[in-house]
């Protein structure tokens, strides 16, 4: 498995075989969060885009707060 490496991408690729690991004891919060965030800031996906792709792997993830935090903060990326 190849770890993505910030220093070797400059962005995330869908296309691009990498992964990125996180974890936390359920995997349920933190951890979906981590990835979604990473996925917004990196591959600059949309929050509900990255919700999707994280709870494709992982259909649990996410509470109604998490999935509200991302989209704030989808919206606060938008009006940088």
């Amino acid at each position: 498995m190849e770890v993505c490496d910030r220093r070797q991408h400059d962005h995330y690729d869908e296309q691009t075989p990498c992964r990125i690991a996180v974890h936390c004891r359920t995997g349920l919060g933190r951890a979906p969060i981590m990835v979604a965030l990473a996925l917004m800031k990196l591959g600059g996906l949309s929050g509900m885009r990255a919700i999707q792709k994280v709870r494709a792997q992982r259909s649990e993830a996410f509470n109604g707060r998490q999935i509200n935090f991302l989209i704030a903060h989808d919206g606060q990326r938008s009006r940088r």
